[in-house]
């Protein structure tokens, strides 16, 4: 388990000295200047004791400073290292190119399934019922994402708000009338847009929960999530492969609906109630909420 992985399944538990001590280690994690400060800069730097930096040491289950340290350098290699976004080589060939794009996506939805932690997946459900408003913030090229979470989501809650570009008059005045339980799901795949990474750095400093939805461990939306959910991407030419990711976002959609089926149902009914007087499909004989 690395370093920001023990981090984040703790962090509900810290005390307030603790939290602090997470915060500049996340912010920081890929300054070359951490690896080399002792506990007792550490301390200094993050305004507490060295004793509370020995006591997170060992809350988050290193023996003793110098395996702590260890890990944050192999955290910061890991994060240094990381290479060109996996590929996967495109030469044509005799097999029909939807079986080539069908057997990678199936592939991926597979990887993602198996990267899928219950307890995570679950708070993130909880996240999106409980929040009193929610933001879901997602940039070019994956605004589309956010359209269809959004279209979906809002069948079953109100307060939703869509960002998807860093405007930051209208995004200062927006975050300045939310609730402070007001939480945002971040969707980032490489090569990452910059504007989301403005977004979220200003929501973390806002000390707003987070869940991220990105494709690894290292991406630059990590160190400021509560929460992360990854879908791995793999490209054979620069389209993304976008299977997981939606299957994942309908997931959320499924949890959030078993959580309260009843008045899930209720809500899904009035909107078939305005959709037909509205005109707005073909079929009018149908209903969902009197088929769930």
């Amino acid at each position: 388990m690395t370093l920001l992985e023990r981090i984040r399944l703790q962090t509900e538990g810290f005390s307030t000295k603790f939290s602090v001590l997470a915060k500049l280690i996340v912010d920081n994690v890929r300054d070359l200047r951490m690896i080399d400060m002792n506990s007792s800069e550490i301390a200094r730097r993050a305004g507490v004791s060295e004793a509370t930096v020995t006591r997170f040491v060992h809350k988050l289950g290193y023996s003793n400073f110098s395996e702590f340290r260890m890990a944050l350098r192999q955290q910061l290699q890991a994060s240094l290292s990381v290479r060109s976004f996996r590929m996967e080589q495109y030469n044509g060939g005799e097999e029909p190119v939807y079986v080539r794009v069908f057997n990678l996506e199936r592939s991926l939805m597979e990887e993602t399934l198996g990267m899928l932690d219950p307890v995570t997946f679950d708070k993130c459900v909880d996240i999106l019922r409980t929040s009193e408003e929610l933001l879901i913030v997602a940039c070019e090229p994956y605004g589309f994402l956010a359209d269809y979470f959004y279209s979906f989501l809002r069948l079953y809650r109100d307060r939703i708000h869509i960002v998807r570009d860093l405007d930051l008059s209208a995004l200062g005045k927006m975050i300045d009338g939310l609730s402070k339980k007001t939480s945002a799901f971040v969707i980032s795949f490489p090569r990452y847009p910059q504007e989301t990474q403005r977004i979220v750095k200003l929501l973390h400093n806002r000390s707003m929960r987070i869940v991220g939805i990105t494709d690894s461990e290292m991406s630059p939306i990590v160190p400021f999530s509560s929460y992360t959910l990854f879908t791995p991407h793999k490209y054979l030419i620069v389209t993304d492969p976008v299977a997981a990711a939606v299957s994942l976002i309908h997931s959320l959609l499924v949890g959030f609906y078993k959580k309260d089926p009843s008045g899930c149902k209720k809500r899904l009914q009035k909107y078939e109630d305005l959709a037909n007087e509205s005109d707005i499909y073909v079929h009018k004989n149908f209903s969902f909420a009197e088929m769930l």
